[in-house]
């Protein structure tokens, strides 16, 4: 059974809520530890820069689909698309990564909270997963980012609370 509206809005709300608290816990020095290593290294601030490009191009491309378009073309890159993202605000501070993840949260929390619930099931091409539904990739985005959490929490040895 899909998710509702409501569902969806709380789980966005819920995950950011927990991501807020757990960036505000670390210590200035823990942004730079090393989360992903492989090809270009990524520091858990670039995680958030990540999540800040991701959310703002999710909700682009979720609105193309609710609107008629087709999703992610096909030549596209994810890999590509992400290096260079995070490479364009590698010199912004943590203070404003963060602000800016929240907003972008809060613009995707709005826009689902205008959806129809038909809009919901239709059906695009998702950077990932291939064609989905709206609905689907919304749920997504909660997953998306709880995967990244996850691995930080790893590094930084922190636990839910």
């Amino acid at each position: 059974m899909s998710a509702t509206i409501d569902e969806l809005i709380h789980r966005l709300n819920i995950e950011r809520d927990k991501l807020n608290a757990y960036f505000l816990s670390l210590s200035p020095e823990m942004w730079f530890l090393i989360a992903y290593s492989e090809n270009n290294p990524w520091m858990i601030r670039d995680v958030l820069a990540h999540f800040v490009s991701a959310e703002n191009e999710f909700l682009k491309l979720f609105s193309h689909v609710v609107a008629g378009g087709r999703g992610t073309p096909d030549d596209f890159s994810i890999d590509s698309f992400n290096a260079q993202e995070v490479s364009s605000m590698k010199a912004e501070s943590t203070e404003s990564l963060l602000c800016e993840f929240l907003a972008a949260r809060n613009r995707m929390i709005a826009w689902v909270a205008s959806l129809d619930p038909n809009d919901l099931e239709k059906k695009g091409q998702h950077p990932f997963l291939g064609e989905i539904t709206v609905g689907e990739m919304v749920k997504m985005v909660t997953l998306h980012n709880h995967l990244h959490y996850r691995d930080l929490k790893k590094i930084t040895h922190t636990e839910d609370g």
